[in-house]
């Protein structure tokens, strides 16, 4: 039997089963998202319609999923969210004012288990569009979270996203998924994800000694951790990618 999606209104059983295995896909730091966590509840219980998971039913195996929120938004680059987070909360603010939504916005494509590397990629990119489609949008963007970028958080992400294979194309594979879709790049959001912590908390989720101020790489960051011991806090920002996908016709 071919790959189920299904929604979160559908199967809130799976949906809980999916939560549980993506805690192990990031680094611990990730998951000590305080804007995500305060946003979550409202994207799940608001927006579950939203919401994909993909399952092999002849395994009872979940595989990935796909979140978004859906905005309004005016087509123009300038109107675009600061990144990940903004969109989430732009998104609950809008549903709060009764806004009309036109645009289909990913925060979250995953997979899980032995499904990571398994080339999902056609099943998310063609969620993303039914899902615009279904509810009558007339855009499906994201702020794309890059592949590879942890293997090099030192490069600037104006920089990276410009780097090629020797064929021409994007060098980071989930980048080059999206514009081979005909996927258009329209802005690099520098802050889209920011985590805020103490000295201690960050030493406990990156599991390192973080003994003065500066810049430290740290596993799973796509970008430097910035200590400021005098003042106790730790501040990383993860840039993103804003995408927009065609719809077709």
């Amino acid at each position: 039997m071919p790959l189920q999606r299904i929604s979160y209104t559908e199967r809130p059983d799976l949906a809980a089963r999916l939560e549980q295995e993506e805690q192990g896909a990031f680094p611990k730091f990730l998951l000590q998202d305080r804007v995500w966590a305060q946003a979550w509840p409202h994207v799940i219980g608001e927006f579950a319609e939203y919401q994909v998971i993909f399952y092999d039913p002849d395994h009872d195996a979940l595989v990935g999923g796909g979140n978004a929120v859906p905005l309004s938004w005016d087509g123009t680059v300038e109107g675009l969210p600061s990144g990940t987070h903004a969109a989430m909360l732009q998104s609950i603010e809008q549903h709060r004012q009764g806004a009309r939504p036109n645009t289909s916005c990913g925060i979250q494509a995953i997979a899980v288990g032995d499904a990571r590397g398994s080339g999902l990629s056609d099943a998310f990119l063609t969620a993303t569009r039914e899902r615009a489609r279904d509810h009558g949008f007339e855009h499906a963007i994201t702020p794309l979270r890059c592949l590879l970028k942890d293997r090099y958080p030192l490069a600037h992400m104006d920089e990276y996203v410009k780097w090629t294979r020797d064929d021409g194309s994007a060098f980071d594979p989930w980048l080059r998924v999206w514009l081979r879709a005909g996927a258009e790049l329209l802005a690099v959001c520098h802050d889209s994800t920011v985590i805020e912590g103490t000295v201690a908390e960050w030493e406990e989720w990156t599991e390192m000694e973080l003994p003065a101020s500066g810049e430290y790489v740290i596993a799973g960051g796509q970008a430097p951790l910035r200590i400021d011991r005098e003042a106790d806090t730790g501040r990383y920002s993860e840039p993103h990618v804003w995408m927009e996908l065609p719809l077709g016709e």
